[in-house]
């Protein structure tokens, strides 16, 4: 029965490409996505960021289609912030990225505030990128 004001969604609707565990610690707030259009990132580039508010973390979006189907996963950035996660954006200027936070409800931020500028150094990182 379809009830006044409502769409009318079918049974098999899109998928999401990945679910983050709030019970697990890996984000229960989010605080926005960026892609990184910088060739300064090395193997990051072109790769879809996450931004974690309430866990004040950044992840790589992994992504994948098996079979017609996409799906994904995350993997933490392991970097520590000086608050929250959120609104980042690629700097056309300098090709780096720039993420600001505060600190409020339902965030484990440890600053009040701040900006943080995070690149890539050419340093061996060791996580998953596709």
């Amino acid at each position: 029965m379809k009830r006044p004001g409502f769409q009318h969604f079918p049974e098999e609707a899109p998928k999401p490409l990945v679910w983050m565990s709030k019970k697990r610690g890996v984000d229960n707030s989010g605080g926005g996505q960026v892609w990184v259009t910088s060739d300064k990132w090395g193997p990051l580039k072109d790769q879809l960021l996450h931004m974690s508010y309430g866990q004040s973390k950044l992840y790589v979006v992994l992504k994948e289609e098996k079979n017609g189907q996409m799906q994904g996963g995350v993997s933490r950035i392991p970097i520590e912030l000086s608050s929250s996660a959120m609104r980042a954006r690629i700097n056309p200027g300098d090709g780096q990225l720039y993420v600001s936070g505060l600190k409020g409800w339902q965030t484990n931020a440890k600053g009040r505030g701040g900006l943080d500028r995070i690149r890539y150094t050419g340093n061996r990182s060791i996580f998953p990128v596709h």
